[in-house]
């Protein structure tokens, strides 16, 4: 998945100020329907395709634009939290937890996320392994891979540090997850994520906070409030 629809990024070299931008992949390349490990992008492919991405933005990108790199999820964290919970179709009759929705969706074949989103225990185990391998490769890409107008920086994912924030101040893992599908972050997850990125770069990566943008007051007098749009 890491070289698809790169192409729809583009800015004029010339004139626009330099980009910072966030590659999250999250799951993407372990994650489909297919009831097998043989359709997840190996170690090598996802080196190789985020090379050519790379090389696709330096060559668009105005010089001294910021990539941050993050690795892949830890998605076990999704049967750990919600196999055993009511899934919304089944708030009836309270009769269908989210193990038999997951158990569903892969008999059918139309799984977001067979490797994760999987009852059998090994299978979930071994695409976390193949998760791990792929973030390794990211991590080698951005460390020994050098351009001439982009900077990569790694960080991983920070799916296991808002679980750990959230229920520090008392909540539960599955009140992150969306519960319709049972497998993607939910907005306040995502707010988490925003958060803690954040922190990342004020702890440690200040020279890549960009100023604030002088034409602020401008924007304001003549599009007005727009309830933070």
């Amino acid at each position: 998945m890491a070289n698809e629809g790169i192409k729809t990024v583009f800015r004029d070299y010339n004139t626009d100020f330099p980009v910072f931008g966030v590659w999250e992949l999250i799951g993407n390349d372990v994650c489909s329907g297919h009831p097998d490990f043989s359709h997840m992008t190996t170690p090598q492919e996802f080196y190789d395709n985020n090379m050519k991405s790379f090389n696709y933005l330096d060559s668009v990108l105005p010089v001294g634009s910021k990539i941050l790199t993050m690795g892949l999820a830890n998605g076990t964290v999704l049967y750990e939290a919600m196999h055993d919970r009511i899934h919304p179709i089944g708030w009836l009759n309270k009769d269908v937890n989210y193990k038999n929705v997951y158990d569903w969706f892969n008999c059918l074949q139309i799984s977001p996320c067979w490797g994760w989103m999987n009852s059998n225990e090994t299978v979930r185990e071994m695409t976390q392994t193949r998760a791990d391998e792929l973030s390794e490769s990211l991590y080698n890409l951005t460390v020994n891979e050098s351009f001439e107008n982009i900077t990569l920086h790694y960080i991983d994912c920070p799916v296991d540090q808002v679980i750990s924030y959230w229920k520090a101040n008392g909540g539960q893992t599955w009140e992150l997850i969306e519960p319709v599908d049972g497998f993607h972050p939910n907005q306040l997850a995502n707010s988490l994520m925003a958060q803690i990125i954040w922190e990342n770069l004020e702890a440690n990566l200040t020279d890549w906070i960009i100023p604030i943008n002088p034409n602020n007051d401008k924007i304001i007098e003549i599009f007005g409030d727009q309830g933070g749009y």
